[in-house]
């Protein structure tokens, strides 16, 4: 699980961001520019947006890496963020995301053999084995 907590632009965390001791990493969650519903652009404020930019950043380092496991990718996210200067905390967790320092880290990493099976969303059974 990777736990993300919103930031403020000034660093500080967003007020509507419950933080819990499960939270990993934080990320920008205030004045987002971002598409909407009515055709243009507006800047939002949220956990979703924060959460977004999070997946974001593990979809590109998945495409850059589509062998890390689970535990690879929340270790590349803890070990490449911008660390707060007190060390771990609630707020910010390991610290803030840093997108392009985890995609690098990601496609030089070795994928994890120890991992389970890549998902396969079909499976078709023949002859008692089963294949995806």
């Amino acid at each position: 699980m990777i736990g993300v907590a919103a930031m403020r632009p000034d660093g500080r965390r967003a007020g509507f961001s419950q933080v819990r001791s499960y939270t990993t990493i934080a990320a920008p969650g205030v004045d987002i520019f971002s598409a909407s519903n009515t055709g243009g652009y507006q800047l939002v404020d949220g956990t979703s947006p924060a959460y977004a930019l999070a997946v974001g950043t593990v979809a590109l380092m998945m495409s850059r890496a589509p062998g890390l496991s689970p535990r690879q990718v929340r270790r590349v996210l803890v070990e490449t963020a911008v660390k707060p200067a007190r060390g771990y905390t609630v707020f910010p967790g390991h610290g803030l995301i840093n997108a392009r320092a985890a995609v690098q880290a990601a496609a030089r990493a070795a994928p994890d053999r120890a991992a389970a099976a890549p998902y396969c969303p079909t499976i078709s059974v023949h002859g008692g084995r089963s294949t995806c």
